[in-house]
């Protein structure tokens, strides 16, 4: 599994030896336990992912697989990669990985793409424009999504080719309640609807 977030503990003991730190952008350095919640939620991911059956904590999914984590939030929660174009240098370097023989599957992103306006980030939407796009030429790589946790309506985005057809390797992944329903804090699908370039009505893949 890869994991784009933040620089997370490699030494916890739920993690131990089981973690690969890729370093591409000029995030964090190291693990640091007083650094902004991006370090620890690394942390914290990982453990819900993959922690170990060690006896002790907690045991994650997928407590056998192999982490390899990018860290892209820097000590004040900002990415320091930055755009899209950036993404494709992540996913091109899990491909090299692989034909090492890696066989990394997943790829878990948390983060969202927002605007910054008036001294405030505006989560409009998760996607940038073009990544979409750009998760279509990686079909051998499944994608996990984090709807965020900023408790907002995201609105409607575009996107050029069949949704149903092109993005069936993607999971947009929010949090629920003891009742099932959405959790306050967790980012609501508005409309659950991917346009088509251009038109105002949502569609399926033709």
């Amino acid at each position: 599994i890869a994991n784009i977030d933040g620089y997370p503990n490699v030494l916890h003991s739920d993690l131990a030896g089981n973690v690969s730190v890729i370093r591409m952008f000029g995030a964090m350095t190291q693990y640091d336990l007083n650094a902004s919640w991006a370090m620890n939620h690394a942390t914290h991911v990982l453990g819900i992912m993959a922690g170990l059956k060690n006896g002790s904590g907690i045991v994650g999914v997928a407590p056998e697989a192999r982490i390899y984590d990018y860290p892209v939030w820097s000590e004040t929660g900002t990415w320091t990669g930055g755009a899209v174009s950036n993404l494709r240098m992540v996913y091109d370097n899990i491909r090299a990985l692989n034909a090492t023989g890696a066989n990394i599957s997943v790829i878990n992103q948390e983060f969202q793409f927002a605007r910054y306006q008036s001294g405030a980030y505006l989560y409009e939407g998760v996607f940038a424009a073009g990544e979409l796009t750009l998760m279509d030429d990686y079909r051998d790589l499944v994608f996990v999504r984090a709807a965020g946790n900023q408790g907002k309506i995201l609105l409607n985005q575009n996107y050029e080719l069949g949704a149903a057809a092109n993005l069936s390797h993607l999971l947009l992944v929010g949090s629920v309640n003891s009742s099932s329903m959405i959790s306050t804090f967790s980012n609501r699908p508005g409309e659950r609807c991917f346009y088509k370039v251009g038109e105002t009505v949502c569609r399926e893949a033709e």
